[in-house]
């Protein structure tokens, strides 16, 4: 990773560190010719508990130079009451590119309001899910920093919702 070999790697090796990250599980890397090449990495965030979780994790907003969630994302994160949460950082040689939270299986309710507190067309989404008879497997809460969507992805806070097609 000799192209990542900046502050944002040192800064993530660190807060790893620092919350007793031991192991992860993905590791992805952009290996084209053309810059810039983003790293992520994904682990389960540590914590006995999701609220437990989900103080490491918004330590990391502010570690990292994220805006910091709105307290309505994260009460309603709570009052889903997930089992765990997990986490995605994505790097550049030239700094942060996203951060994400992962909540696995979520429930209707969760993804209703997700959906609904992003500006998602709710009915849209919902007739996606009957179509292709699938509950999501993740709800995925991201920001995208400012210059890394490409005028194809939108930079800021977005939701997204990962299906596991069998």
């Amino acid at each position: 990773m000799d192209g990542d070999s900046s502050s944002s790697l040192e800064m993530v090796k660190d807060w790893i560190s620092k919350n007793n990250i031991t192991s992860g599980y993905y590791v992805g890397r952009d290996m084209g010719e053309v810059p810039p090449q983003q790293t992520e990495f994904r682990f389960k965030v540590p914590g006995q508990t999701f609220t437990k979780q989900m103080d490491v994790a918004l330590t990391a907003y502010d570690a990292f130079g994220f805006p910091t969630i709105a307290e309505e994302i994260i009460s309603v994160f709570k009052s889903a009451n997930p089992t765990s949460l997990n986490m995605s950082i994505i790097i550049t040689a030239k700094g942060f590119v996203r951060l994400s939270l992962f909540i696995p299986d979520p429930s209707n309710d969760l993804v209703e309001s997700l959906c609904t507190l992003s500006g998602g067309n709710l009915t849209q989404m919902l007739n996606f899910q009957k179509m292709i008879n699938l509950k999501p497997k993740f709800a995925e809460y991201q920001y995208l920093m400012k210059g890394y969507g490409y005028g194809v992805y939108k930079e800021g806070f977005d939701v997204m919702f990962h299906y596991k097609l069998e």
